[in-house]
């Protein structure tokens, strides 16, 4: 899983360059590199629809996060092997009512029961860390999920446009034996 986890990081850092300017376009870029990876044929007008500072995160179907771009690393303190070996929901505590709205709203995606872009209509909510080292809260409000195909037209991952603010950044654990005992 490691190895996995480094190739995805190459490949998403080489996707930008110094000479960016404009972060999204970078973005989308690397973006595009990740769905010619994963063999993913976006909706039409997919890249139209993503805006800047807004965490944008794809999915594969069992819900392991394959790519995010730099806005969501910046809300996040796991390291990027917690990222892709734990489940969204196993990192995250949310309202249990919001939980279960992500969930709906996500299966209906799955299950070809929404357009391929689709507000999820989810409220602002806040997010806890469970299991990092820092403990962020965050406030999040999904504006954007959209389902992603390969190129035989097979549902093969989907994608998460959220806003994202870091609300608190929690605190490291303290270190046993850091104790002073003059």
């Amino acid at each position: 899983m490691r190895k996995v986890v480094l190739l995805e990081t190459r490949n998403f850092l080489e996707s930008y360059s110094c000479e960016d300017r404009d972060i999204l376009d970078a973005e989308k870029r690397a973006l595009w590199k990740a769905f010619s990876i994963y063999g993913i044929v976006p909706p039409h007008d997919l890249f139209d629809r993503l805006k800047e500072n807004y965490a944008i995160e794809l999915y594969s179907l069992d819900g392991r996060q394959i790519w995010r771009n730099l806005a969501c690393l910046e809300l996040c303190s796991y390291t990027l092997e917690e990222i892709a070996c734990l489940s969204v929901f196993d990192r995250y505590e949310r309202p249990t009512f919001i939980e279960r709205k992500c969930i709906n709203e996500v299966e209906a995606l799955l299950c070809e029961r929404r357009a391929d872009i689709f507000d999820p209509n989810i409220m602002i909510h806040t997010a806890k860390e469970v299991s990092s080292e820092f403990h962020f809260t965050l406030s999040l409000k999904h504006d954007l999920f959209a389902s992603l195909r390969g190129r035989n037209g097979e549902l093969k991952a989907w994608l998460a446009m959220t806003l994202g603010e870091l609300v608190n950044e929690g605190s490291a654990p303290a270190e046993v034996g850091n104790v002073d005992d003059r």
